[in-house]
C-alpha cells in the first residue's frame, strides 16, 4: 500500500516506510490488519487537496482517492467595521467562530486596543461552544473609558478584538459620543 500527494505526486509512504522528511506524515497499520492509515499532525493549510491509496493486488493496481479539505477556524464581528453608540447606552459586541472545534471555543478573548477586557464592572461575556461559536460582549453603559479619546474629539474611539486559538483576530473600532 502506497500513499500519495496528488499536487506534486510525491510518494509520501510505501508498506511501512515513510518517504518524506515532514515528520508529521506517520502511517498507521496493525498486523494482519487490511487498513493503512495515513497520519497527518499538525495539519496545515498547505496540506489540503487530493491523496491518492494505491494498492498492489494481483490484478494490478487499485486506486482510491480522498480529498482533503482543510477547515479554517475564522473570526468576525457582526455588523459593519464600526459602531457608534452615544455615552450611557449599551456596547454590545457579537463575534462568530466558524468551523472551530470545540476546545478552541474555551479560549476565545475579547480585547480593548489590545488589552484584554476586565470582565467586572458589569461587563459580560457569553459564550456559546459549537461548530459556530459565538460570544457576546455587554458593557451596561459606554462612557469614554470604554474607548479612547482622541485629540479631545466629542467622540471617543476604540478597537475591540475577538480572538481564539488558531484562528485570525476579528476587530470592529467603536465610537462614543457624548450626545452634545
Amino acid at each position: 500500500v502506497s500513499w500519495i500527494r496528488r499536487r506534486d505526486f510525491h510518494i509520501l509512504t510505501s508498506g511501512r516506510t515513510v518517504y518524506t522528511n515532514d515528520d508529521r506524515f506517520q502511517i498507521q497499520h496493525s498486523e494482519g490488519s487490511d487498513e493503512w492509515t495515513l497520519i497527518i499532525r499538525y495539519v496545515q493549510t498547505r496540506d489540503g487537496g487530493t491523496y491518492d491509496c494505491n494498492v498492489a493486488s494481483g490484478r494490478g493496481i487499485i486506486a482510491h482517492f480522498f480529498n482533503l479539505n482543510i477547515l479554517v477556524p475564522q473570526a468576525f464581528i457582526l455588523g459593519a467595521k464600526e459602531y457608534h453608540v452615544q455615552q450611557g447606552t449599551v456596547i454590545s459586541l457579537v463575534c462568530i467562530i466558524e468551523n472551530s472545534p470545540r476546545q478552541t471555543a474555551q479560549y476565545l478573548y475579547w480585547y480593548h486596543n489590545n488589552q484584554m477586557v476586565n470582565y467586572g464592572s458589569g461587563i459580560s461575556v457569553h459564550t456559546e461552544p459549537g461548530i459556530h461559536t459565538h460570544s457576546r460582549l455587554t458593557i451596561p453603559l459606554a462612557g469614554p473609558q470604554h474607548a479612547e479619546n482622541i485629540n479631545n474629539l466629542l467622540v471617543s474611539i476604540g478597537n475591540y478584538t475577538c480572538k481564539a486559538a488558531n484562528t485570525q483576530p476579528a476587530t470592529v473600532q467603536v465610537y462614543v459620543s457624548d450626545g452634545k
